[in-house]
């Protein structure tokens, strides 16, 4: 038992207890291999909880380069839909308003693109003293 919750079946699986973790750029491929096991936890198939933990991977790595280190991650079930599980990426920074656009010679900005295909949905909440990314994915049957 972890915050007073316990795991409870859910179409079949345990949900996983919700887990956070600080993280850095060193730490940072400990990020994709938490979220790949945590959604395998949950019931997953392999294929979409490694898709779900690339696109996790992303938004953490635009935390550090638009935030400060250490961001935080925090994995959880869905109250609101039992096949549902959510992930939290929150940072001390600022992000754009708007990925680059094509032809654009500034490096990067696939992460949002990515999560945006791989997730239901994907928030992102700016305030002054930083910005918390959810990704919402629902659990394929199979």
């Amino acid at each position: 038992m972890a915050n007073g919750n316990a795991a409870r079946p859910v179409g079949g699986h345990e949900d996983p207890l919700p887990c956070e973790l600080a993280f850095t750029w060193q730490s940072l491929p400990q990020v994709r291999r938490m979220t790949v096991r945590w959604a395998a936890a949950a019931g997953f198939p392999e294929d979409q909880a490694a898709d779900f933990a690339l696109a996790v991977h992303e938004i953490a790595c635009n935390a550090l380069v638009h935030g400060a280190p250490p961001a935080r991650l925090q994995l959880r079930s869905s109250e609101a839909a039992p096949s549902a599980v959510t992930a939290v990426v929150r940072d001390r920074g600022r992000w754009l308003s708007a990925a680059p656009r094509a032809g654009s010679s500034r490096p990067g900005g696939w992460g949002l693109p990515l999560a945006r295909r791989v997730c239901d949905t994907v928030d992102i909440e700016r305030r002054p003293k930083g910005t918390t990314v959810t990704l919402r994915v629902t659990r394929r049957a199979g």
